[in-house]
């Protein structure tokens, strides 16, 4: 059985304690995952999918989902691989073994930044901002709305 406790109150915590207590009690083992911060926001998300659609319309190098799976490739994959140890035990043993169009094809399908924190996705979206504002020709300036946070 997998359950997911999110604690963000003294309240949740109290009712996390006792759910582990009762599964505990019950089946005599439990295994416990945890992991701190947000998920990604759904501003975030929604500033993620715009700026591919963006990047993919001026630079015309490829479709917004291409694009995903570049910046997945390059800026989300790293970031998790450093701060989610379960991440990068799978990616390390199932996926780095592949070329490079084999990843490109399989971050298609893999979940990356649905899985990012707020504080990775904003990693995320800074690495994008800078890698496409550093173009040498055709630079694309992705611009964060002013009420969302960059860090």
């Amino acid at each position: 059985m997998k359950r997911n406790l999110i604690i963000n109150s003294s309240d949740s915590l109290a009712r996390a304690k006792g759910t582990i207590s009762e599964l505990f009690r019950e089946h005599h083992y439990v295994r416990v995952s945890l992991v701190t911060g947000r998920d990604r926001s759904k501003d975030q998300n929604a500033l993620l999918h715009a700026w591919l659609n963006q990047i993919s319309r001026e630079t015309g190098e490829d479709t917004p989902a291409g694009i995903k799976a570049f910046v997945k490739l390059h800026f989300g994959v790293p970031i998790l691989r450093a701060e989610n140890e379960a991440f990068q035990a799978m990616y390390d043993a199932n996926i780095k073994p592949f070329n490079y169009q084999q990843k490109l094809a399989i971050v298609e399908y893999l979940p990356v930044t649905s899985i990012m924190t707020v504080k990775q996705c904003a990693q995320l979206l800074n690495d994008i901002q800078g890698h496409y504002a550093a173009r040498p020709t055709d630079p694309v300036n992705l611009e964060w709305p002013e009420e969302m946070e960059k860090s």
